[in-house]
């Protein structure tokens, strides 16, 4: 009989808990003998009564500043060795009976490895609303993996020296946590303190040092972020790893926000490693933009529609569309221009410069 538990860590989350719970039960109740656990690590507003409520089995946790320890806690109190890790801003999507029936036979087809949730965001940047969507450990069995890091906690086996094993999970989440850009900033403050001191413990870490170069990246101390970034290039590094391929691209962004756009150019000399996600493709796109480079930027957004990995929305599509289509319009090749608008379908911005050309 397949079973598993959904484990959760809470802190005054009354806003989120219960629709978290309500969008995941249904999968819980298809399979005899899941649950929902909650941990509570020392909430001050009706969290708990509302978690309890909603049918979670709850416990309490005196929070110690380190979220792996929160989670492996919750994962203890489990009474199923399949383990859901699943935050309290994000709330599954389209369940139906096919998507349970494909979630277990999806997790029995590959025991001993670690399930990628797709986790979906929308957050507003440079007066932009972008929506990403990222791969992210979350399904795991207790018996082979446990968290590890104070915070931006990952999965790793349990004697620490074996290799990790990766699935596509069949399960998406909406993430509402960090829908503006002031409150992206504060977590990263927040978190850049805690990860500044796993660093003095791990300072070799490159999982550490990259996510405190992001934290950076999110204060815009882009000079420090990329610093950091640098740090973990200088290390042997696996790009096939998804936060290895996050970094890269926000070094881009990093050196393209500090106005360092030659200096950007020295990524075209890992290009082969990342050319296969849509988001690097697209990045390079504009740091070729920036350097004058047309012709290769071109080239770049043209690859990025044919990559078949990627976080943010568009990148693959209308919003690589739009920058070929304003390369030719500053060209004066107008019609070339007009028929890469079009390709944006409904993206704005073509088509206020299709209105604007007539």
């Amino acid at each position: 009989m397949f079973s598993f538990s959904v484990c959760m860590i809470a802190k005054n989350e009354s806003k989120n808990i219960g629709k978290c719970i309500d969008s995941i039960m249904p999968l819980v109740k298809c399979f005899e003998g899941s649950e929902v656990v909650v941990v509570d690590t020392g909430s001050t507003d009706d969290t708990a009564e509302i978690a309890k409520s909603k049918g979670a089995v709850l416990y309490n946790y005196e929070w110690t500043g380190n979220f792996a320890k929160a989670r492996n806690y919750a994962c203890s109190k489990a009474v199923n060795d399949y383990i859901l890790s699943v935050d309290c801003d994000e709330f599954l999507e389209d369940f139906s009976t096919e998507l349970a029936d494909k979630f277990m036979k999806t997790v029995m087809a590959n025991p001993g490895k670690i399930g990628m949730s797709t986790i979906a965001s929308t957050y507003v940047q440079n007066g932009e609303e972008l929506k990403s969507r990222d791969k992210i450990g979350r399904f795991y069995d207790r018996k082979v993996y446990s968290f590890l890091g104070d915070i931006h906690e990952n999965l790793r086996t349990i004697d620490r020296d074996g290799e990790n094993g990766y699935f596509d999970l069949p399960l998406s989440f909406d993430h509402v946590g960090y829908d503006t850009p002031e409150l992206r900033k504060s977590k990263a403050e927040r978190n850049k303190e805690l990860l500044l001191k796993e660093l003095n413990d791990n300072p070799d870490d490159p999982y550490v040092l990259f996510q405190i170069g992001k934290c950076c990246i999110a204060m815009e101390d882009y000079k420090e972020g990329t610093d950091y970034y640098e740090q973990v290039m200088e290390q042997t590094i696996n790009p096939e790893l998804s936060y290895i391929q996050d970094m890269m691209v926000s070094y881009g962004y990093g050196l393209m926000a500090q106005k360092r756009f030659p200096d950007a150019l020295c990524l075209e000399g890992v290009t082969d490693l990342f050319c296969g996600n849509a988001d690097y493709m697209f990045m390079m796109g504009l740091i070729y933009m920036n350097n004058a480079l047309f012709d290769d930027a071109i080239a770049a957004f043209l690859k990025a529609t044919k990559a078949k990995i990627y976080s943010v929305e568009g990148v693959n599509s209308f919003k690589a569309y739009y920058n070929i289509g304003v390369i030719e319009e500053v060209r004066g090749n107008i019609l070339k221009a007009k028929d890469f608008y079009k390709k944006c379908g409904v993206y704005g911005p073509a088509n206020d410069r299709l209105k604007a050309l007539g």
